[in-house]
């Protein structure tokens, strides 16, 4: 499987169709949520989930551990489906407009020990309630909520 697109097709891409990917939503065994600060666009320098695209003759699932172990170092115990969204950037990716069809999973880990690569410039686990009261994207903020508000 090719992780790399070249930098014109890539944006050929991005101005034609939306991408396909995943997005996870990480619990420790203490059910605190881990987000990344991401370093790259989009939604560079704000607090999002691990996840990114899936690649070719990839299943979404397959995409979920690879993305856990590629960013976080981390390994699912259970993933858990929790519906595809449709995320619109409005920044640029590359030159090129972002839109995002993306499948959140709910993934519970044994271990909080991370270990980011180098789309990350910082990570954080916190209680459900605590990541809402910081400013977060309508997604990840929309997503903490609905799963907090379904589990007390």
């Amino acid at each position: 499987m090719s992780k790399f697109i070249p930098a014109l097709l890539f944006k050929n891409i991005c101005d034609s169709v939306p991408l396909a990917g995943v997005d996870i939503l990480v619990l420790d065994p203490e059910n605190r949520v881990l987000l990344l600060k991401r370093n790259n666009q989009p939604a560079k320098g704000l607090w999002w989930f691990p996840g990114g695209r899936i690649l070719l003759k990839e299943t979404r699932i397959q995409a979920v551990r690879r993305k856990l172990e590629e960013e976080c170092s981390l390994e699912a115990e259970t993933i858990e489906e929790c519906g595809t969204f449709d995320t619109i950037f409005s920044e640029e990716v590359g030159g090129a407009s972002c839109h995002q069809v993306s499948t959140l999973y709910l993934a519970r880990v044994a271990t909080n020990t991370v270990v980011v690569d180098n789309q990350t410039l910082e990570y954080r686990w916190a209680a459900p309630r605590k990541w809402l009261t910081e400013s977060l994207p309508t997604f990840v903020n929309d997503s903490i909520s609905k799963w907090a508000d379904l589990n007390g």
